[in-house]
């Protein structure tokens, strides 16, 4: 069995639950993602293919925090990237359990003349610039994602705020 099928017999019940007692239908699963740096929070925001409003699925505290509040400005300075980013990669063999990569720079950095590469939303409990969140925690928001992308959603939002 490999990461994502282990994570599966372990979730899905209970995601599938919490989906419906919100009024989501799995096959309909939109989400977007919401990082707080104050408060160590990523936020897991859910909606239904054609709503306009998210709601709230669940908060995840950090598990590692690196940097300072403030944007990413080089690659190197553990800064956490503040902005609006997207999911461009699935990673179900990270060496952090499993990660979701984040397309930082995006277009507003780059104006910017900001670097640095390979930010992830991961397991574990180590960040040099990451969002951090524990390897249960990532099995779940994998899984959303994954969900949410075989449903269709091309993008998947990760805003950053400080």
């Amino acid at each position: 069995m490999d990461r994502i099928d282990i994570a599966k017999k372990k979730h899905l019940p209970r995601i599938l639950a919490t989906l419906q007692q919100l009024g989501i239908y799995n096959d309909q699963l939109e989400i977007q993602f919401l990082g707080i740096k104050s408060q160590q929070l990523l936020q897991l925001w859910v909606r239904n293919t054609g709503d306009t409003s998210f709601q709230l699925y669940q908060q995840f505290p950090l598990t590692a925090f690196s940097g300072t509040l403030g944007p990413k400005e080089k690659e190197g300075d553990l800064q956490i990237p503040e902005g609006n980013y997207y999911i461009n990669r699935f990673n179900p063999k990270s060496k952090y359990h499993l990660s979701l990569g984040i397309n930082y720079p995006n277009e507003e950095d780059l104006f910017l003349g900001r670097t640095g590469s390979d930010i992830f939303i991961h397991g574990g409990s180590t960040s040099k610039g990451c969002l951090a969140m524990g390897d249960e925690a990532i099995e779940i928001v994998y899984l959303l994602a994954l969900m949410a992308k075989d449903n269709g959603q091309k993008e998947i939002p990760v805003q950053i705020v400080p």
